[in-house]
Parts: structure tokens; C-alpha cells; sequence
């Protein structure tokens, strides 16, 4: 278990539960990570590989600074990740984000819910709130198979900045919006393997609206 991790004093930013980095390998089973701060799990940058298997992601809480963040998983940069038999639940933007060329993401048997709006001070972040499940950014690959997301603050599933995702034998429920597609010409029916979409308020979009900045992968750790 990791959790509560404080955010850095001299300026409130830091606080993730895990960060995994240039080149690392890191395997992940039976772990529970909550509120924790901006991130549960980061991993980025070029030949980092993520394993998780029985992980529970939640209640991450937004960055002290500036109210941003306070997402679940986020891979980046060239990082690849597996994730088997998970939970995020009450986290805030992102449950589960793959952003960036040669971004790699599998996940099987995941559960997403209740993904909130960044807690944005003044504002820092009202233009792109976040609420998001499942989202594949900024040239990533994202293949999601038996899941839920449900009841997120925004959307359910999203594909934006030519992105891949798939998504098979699911269910999206609950969201505002189930599907947004940022992407002219996406094939549809990449989402629509065995997935059903119910009480969302509209099922399927191709609305284009601002998404949260992901973060700086050449930001030094403290």
C-alpha cells in the first residue's frame, strides 16, 4: 500500500504515489495506491515498461499548488504499460491517459468510475476540467478489453490527436458523454466490439474541447 504521499512543502507540487522513468522496469501486483497527490502512478520516457496486476487506484488528490491533477495512471513519452484486474475509483481528470508517439497501453478487467473535474484554484484549470476515463492522446495506443467506466464528470472514452484505441466487450455508463472522438474519420466501430453504452447523455460525440495538459517529461524530479 502506499498512500497519503504529502506534496513537496516549498511549493505544494509533487506528492505521486509511483513514478517509474527513463528506461525503468517495474512490476506492480496486489498494490492498493490512494490519495496520493497529482498522480497515482506515473510512468514516461522511452523504454519504460509498467506491469500491473490486482492494483487499486483512488481518491488521488489535485496538486496543493494549484488545484491541477489528481489523476489515476497516466503513461507518456514513449512508456509502455500492462494492466490487469484494476480499479480507479474517485480520482480526478484522468483514470487511465496514454499520451504520446510510441505510447503503448493494454489493459484488461478494469473498472473506472466516479473520475472527477481537476479541483482548479482561481483559475488554473477551468478551461479544461478534465472528468475523463479512458483516453488515448497526443499519438498514443490504448487497447482496453472487459471494462466499465462509468459515472466520470466528462467522458467515458476518449480518442483525440491521432490516437489509437479499441475498446472490447464493455460497458460506458453514466457519462455525460460516453464516446468523444477528436479525430476526423475515426472508425467507430474500434469502440463498438461488444461494448454497450447506456444512460450516458449522449452516447457518442466528436465535440472538440480542450483536454488538461499532460505532464512536462522533462520536468526533474525532486
Amino acid at each position: 500500500m502506499v498512500s497519503d504521499t504529502l506534496a513537496r512543502k516549498t511549493d505544494g507540487n509533487w506528492g505521486h504515489g509511483l513514478d517509474a522513468s527513463t528506461g525503468a522496469r517495474v512490476t506492480i501486483e496486489r498494490a492498493v495506491l490512494e490519495r496520493n497527490r497529482a498522480v497515482g502512478i506515473l510512468a514516461l520516457l522511452d523504454g519504460t515498461v509498467l506491469m500491473a496486476t490486482d492494483l487499486v487506484v483512488s481518491d488521488t488528490l489535485s496538486q496543493d499548488s494549484d488545484g491541477r491533477d489528481g489523476d489515476a495512471v497516466i503513461i507518456l513519452g514513449g512508456a509502455s504499460a500492462e494492466i490487469a484486474r484494476a480499479r480507479m475509483l474517485d480520482n480526478r481528470g484522468y483514470a487511465i491517459r496514454a499520451f504520446g508517439t510510441d505510447t503503448t497501453v493494454a489493459a484488461a478487467d478494469i473498472v473506472v468510475e466516479r473520475t472527477a473535474e481537476q479541483a482548479c484554484v482561481v483559475d488554473t484549470c477551468s478551461h479544461a476540467p478534465g472528468g475523463l476515463g479512458l483516453a488515448s492522446e497526443g499519438g498514443g495506443t490504448l487497447d482496453v478489453r472487459r471494462f466499465r467506466s462509468a459515472n466520470n464528470a466528462l467522458v467515458g472514452v476518449l480518442v483525440a490527436s491521432g490516437s489509437e484505441l479499441d475498446l472490447h466487450e464493455g460497458v460506458v455508463s453514466g457519462n455525460r458523454i460516453g464516446a468523444n472522438i477528436q479525430i476526423d474519420g475515426f472508425d467507430r466501430a474500434r469502440l463498438q466490439d461488444r461494448v454497450i453504452y447506456v444512460d450516458n447523455g449522449v452516447n457518442t460525440d466528436t465535440t472538440q474541447f480542450e483536454l488538461p495538459e499532460p505532464p512536462d517529461v522533462n520536468l526533474e524530479h525532486p
